[in-house]
C-alpha cells in the first residue's frame, strides 16, 4: 500500500460520515483546521472517535438517563430483535 492508498482510506472515512472535504474547520468542538491528508488512517480514526462518535455518545447516554422507561427499553430490544426503526431523542435510530 503507498502513503496515496492509505490517504484515499482516511478521505473515503471522513467523506462517508458527512464530511465534505479533507479539512475540518472550527464548527466542531473548536479544532483548528484539522487535515486529514497529513494524519494516518489511525489518527483519523482517533480523531473521529474523540470529536464526533464520542460527544454523540455522551449525548444519548445522557438523554437515556434523563428520560429512562421500561417500556421503552422494551420497544428498542424489539425494534433490534425485528430489524426495525424507531424514534429516541428526536431521531430515528
Amino acid at each position: 500500500m503507498n502513503t496515496n492508498d492509505k490517504n484515499e482510506g482516511s478521505r473515503f472515512m471522513v467523506q462517508g460520515s458527512g464530511f465534505e472535504s479533507n479539512t475540518y474547520g472550527t464548527n466542531h468542538n473548536d479544532n483548528a483546521n484539522v487535515n486529514f491528508d497529513e494524519m494516518s488512517d489511525q489518527e483519523v480514526a482517533v480523531w473521529y472517535n474523540d470529536n464526533v462518535i464520542y460527544p454523540d455518545k455522551v449525548r444519548l447516554n445522557c438523554y437515556y438517563y434523563r428520560h429512562y422507561s421500561f417500556v421503552k427499553d422494551i420497544q428498542m430490544i424489539l425494534c433490534t430483535v425485528l430489524g426495525r426503526k424507531m424514534k429516541y431523542a428526536g431521531e430515528v435510530i
